[in-house]
This record gives C-alpha cells, sequence and structure tokens, in this order.
C-alpha cells in the first residue's frame, strides 16, 4: 500500500563572501581617467570556458573610436595560454591585448592601478562560485562587467555592468557604455564605496557561517 514518507526538514541556506583584511589594497589608487586610454583587466584562469577568446572577439568588434583607447590586460595561466597568445599575434593586436600570464603580486598590484575596470566573461560551459575577482574590482573602486554566471553579481549589482550570459555583443556595449558615458562610468564607480565593507566583515566568511 500507500507509504507516507516522513517530511523532509529544511535548512536554512548560509550564504559568504570572501573576506579580506583592511589594508589589502591600499596602495591602490582611485581610477584615473583620460581621453587616451581605457584599461581592462581580466584576471583568472586562461582558459575558453572563462570566456578569453570572447574578450578577443570583443575586442575586435568594438568600434573604432573605442578600441583604439581600450587597453585589455589578462593576467592568469591556463591550459589555453598559448593558444591565446598565437591567435592574439595572428591578428596582430599584441599592443592592446596584453596577455601576461602568472602574475605575482607587484605585477598584479600595477595592473590594477592602471585598470579602469574588471571584467568576467565567465561562460555558461563553467560552473562559477562566488568569484573573488567581483569582489576585487569592488574593493580596488572599479566597476565590474560580468553576468548572472556569476553568483557574485547579487551582492555587488550598483557597481555592476550586467550582461546577458555568452552574449559578446551585450560585452561589446558594455565596453562602449563605460568608455564613452563618463557619467555612466562614475556613477559605476561611485557605487563600489558602499559596497565594499560586506568584504572586510568577519561575519560574513565562510569561517563565521560554518
Amino acid at each position: 500500500g500507500l507509504r507516507l514518507l516522513p517530511p523532509i526538514s529544511s535548512k536554512p541556506v548560509h550564504r559568504f563572501r570572501p573576506c579580506y583584511r583592511r589594508g589589502t589594497f591600499d596602495t591602490i589608487a582611485p581610477p584615473r581617467r583620460t581621453d587616451d586610454s581605457f584599461h581592462i583587466l581580466f584576471a583568472g584562469r586562461l582558459e575558453e570556458n572563462k570566456g578569453i577568446f570572447d574578450l578577443l572577439a570583443v575586442c575586435q568588434a568594438l568600434k573604432p573610436e573605442v578600441k583604439k583607447r581600450v587597453i585589455w590586460d589578462l593576467a592568469g595561466d591556463g591550459s589555453q595560454e598559448e593558444q591565446l597568445r598565437l591567435e592574439v599575434d595572428r591578428l596582430g593586436l599584441a599592443d592592446i591585448f596584453r596577455v601576461h600570464g602568472y602574475c605575482h603580486r607587484p605585477k598584479m598590484l600595477q595592473l590594477i592601478q592602471d585598470s579602469h575596470a574588471f571584467i568576467v566573461p565567465t561562460t555558461t560551459a563553467f560552473e562559477e562560485g562566488f568569484n573573488k575577482v567581483v569582489a576585487e574590482s569592488i574593493l580596488n573602486s572599479r566597476p565590474v562587467i560580468t553576468s548572472a554566471v556569476c553568483p557574485a553579481i547579487d551582492d555587488v549589482r550598483p557597481a555592476v555592468v550586467e550582461t546577458r550570459p555568452d552574449n559578446r555583443a551585450d560585452y561589446r556595449q558594455a565596453v562602449e557604455k563605460l568608455v564613452e558615458d563618463r557619467e555612466f562610468y562614475e556613477q559605476k564607480q561611485q557605487a563600489c564605496k558602499a559596497l565594499q565593507a560586506q568584504f572586510y566583515n568577519p561575519a560574513n566568511s565562510w569561517g563565521a557561517k560554518l
């Protein structure tokens, strides 16, 4: 006969965030805008599912007046590093699409200092957790371009230029918007300040939630 199963007890879901020591990025000054160049930083694994070839496509697709101003800095290593370098060289983009490989802290801090925005183009082929790069963009007062593939977007949305997942056209438009609309950029940049405290609060850390 029919047997009733006992009710499943529901347990609360505890969200945690990366937790940083205050002072971690004290050497980084706020971004300085000029009309000559706009630096976009990618920091992470150089893998296809992290969107690195999407970034290369976006770089090529930018309208000329924006493309000539944007410098792309990619920091990190991975299985596709050599293939990416070959493709960049083939396209003649090495001057503006710079693949730095793995960077030790001094080099990484310099890239952050030079940057105006971060980009996290993780694709739907990768199951993303809380990407620390999203938090670090906020802590360094840099807007971040990303999609809902990164769950971290929910905690920092006012400083995000959100795209649809896997949508290169959206990423291109987001870059162009940040470069060309200075007021929009400044709104996103200023929004970072109110979002930083959550990443310094030990009560939000993994250890506290555990």
